[in-house]
């Protein structure tokens, strides 16, 4: 799978914040996740996580905080 940014946020009816055209070549878990790869939160307490994830991207659910940043 190559995909970029912008078009799994089309997939998924989701909102790129960020470089839309950086390419995605799979999918990890937080911890796993290596350059190109997306991940996901959907738990907040996972958050602390995200701070040191190498993957290229994350999907979370809608105005998620981290480091009084939102994602």
């Amino acid at each position: 799978m190559q995909r970029t940014l912008n078009e799994i946020s089309e997939i998924v009816k989701g909102k790129v914040k960020g470089d839309g055209n950086i390419v995605i070549t799979g999918f990890s878990g937080l911890q796993e996740a290596t350059q190109g790869d997306v991940t996901f939160i959907d738990n907040p307490k996972y958050l602390s996580l995200a701070e040191n994830t190498k993957a290229s991207a994350i999907i979370t659910k809608k105005n998620i905080l981290v480091k009084n940043k939102t994602l």
